[in-house]
């Protein structure tokens, strides 16, 4: 679905997979599987989180099946900045991607970058 809006994503097996592809490519978005194996979602969210200044940071947007309004809040509570239930129809990708590029312009703009 990403290459519908010109993107190539990089995959990610788990969680330590994802860490370590960030930690090489400092990507700017990363649409982060909550139930990875290895390394939880929220896991992987919180070591990335912990890893660089605000201005730094990704824009995170948590992936999940689950409705529960309850396990929503926890992965935000994790450090993410926006969550989508699965599956997510290509209207909600580029709606997810548009507020990740405004978040992201706010953030840096708000941090002095």
């Amino acid at each position: 679905m990403l290459g519908k809006f010109g993107y190539k994503p990089d995959l990610a097996s788990n969680g330590l997979d994802g860490i370590r592809q960030y930690e090489k490519n400092h990507h700017d978005v990363i649409l982060m599987d909550m139930h990875l194996p290895i390394l939880s979602g929220l896991d992987a969210t919180r070591k990335i989180r912990s890893s660089k200044g605000v201005k730094d940071q990704p824009w995170i947007v948590g992936i999940s099946a689950a409705t529960m309004r309850s396990e929503q809040e926890a992965a935000l509570a994790s450090g993410l900045d926006d969550f989508q239930c699965k599956p997510i129809a290509l209207a909600g990708l580029r709606d997810c991607l548009q507020n990740a590029f405004d978040g992201l312009r706010e953030r840096r703009q708000s941090a002095g970058r």
